[in-house]
């Protein structure tokens, strides 16, 4: 997250719109945006968290973007 952070220079925001969760499970639905200044467009991505619980902490994560080339072609060197 440093990382990413420091390339789109401060512009990485997150929007979380729904958490969905019981004891065994989470899912996250959220839009993240940033910008890069050697990149002419902008990232919108929209992503699905899911969680596995286990005791009260998470035992699992699973990322879903919408577009994980998108996502890979903003975030590459």
């Amino acid at each position: 997250m440093v990382k990413a952070a420091m390339l789109s220079q401060g512009t990485l925001k997150l929007h979380v719109h729904r958490v969905l969760a019981d004891d065994e499970a989470a899912v996250a639905l959220a839009t993240y945006t940033a910008t890069r200044p050697d990149r002419e467009v902008p990232l919108e991505n929209n992503l699905a968290h899911v969680l596995t619980m286990r005791d009260g902490r998470i035992a699992e994560s699973w990322l879903h973007s919408r577009d994980e080339y998108e996502v890979d072609a903003f975030w590459g060197e």
